[in-house]
C-alpha cells in the first residue's frame, strides 16, 4: 500500500497565509478609515474658496472723545488692517 504525505502540513501553510492576509486587510482597512476620518474632520472646518473673497475680519472699535483723543478700544480680536506696502521688510 502507498503511503500519502500528511495533509496537515499543507493545511497549516494555508492557515498561516490566510491569517497574514486577514491581518494585512484589517490593517489596511483601519488605516484607510483613519485617513478618511481625519480628512473629513479637517475639511469640514475649512471655508469655501469663494467665501475668502468676501472675508471681513473683526477690527478694533475705538471710542474717541470730543477733542479726538482715544478714550478706549474694544475688540474680540486685536487686529489692525494693513496694506502690503505698510508691512516692514526684514
Amino acid at each position: 500500500m502507498v503511503e500519502l504525505p500528511p495533509i496537515t502540513l499543507r493545511l497549516r501553510g494555508r492557515k498561516v497565509v490566510g491569517r497574514v492576509a486577514f491581518a494585512l486587510l484589517l490593517l489596511a482597512s483601519i488605516s484607510i478609515g483613519a485617513v478618511a476620518g481625519l480628512l473629513f474632520i479637517y475639511s469640514s472646518d475649512l471655508p469655501q474658496i469663494h467665501a475668502l473673497e468676501d472675508f471681513q475680519p473683526d477690527i478694533v472699535t475705538e471710542l474717541y472723545a470730543d477733542d479726538g483723543q482715544v478714550v478706549g478700544s474694544f475688540a474680540l480680536q486685536r487686529r489692525i488692517l494693513l496694506t502690503y506696502e505698510q508691512i516692514p521688510r526684514s
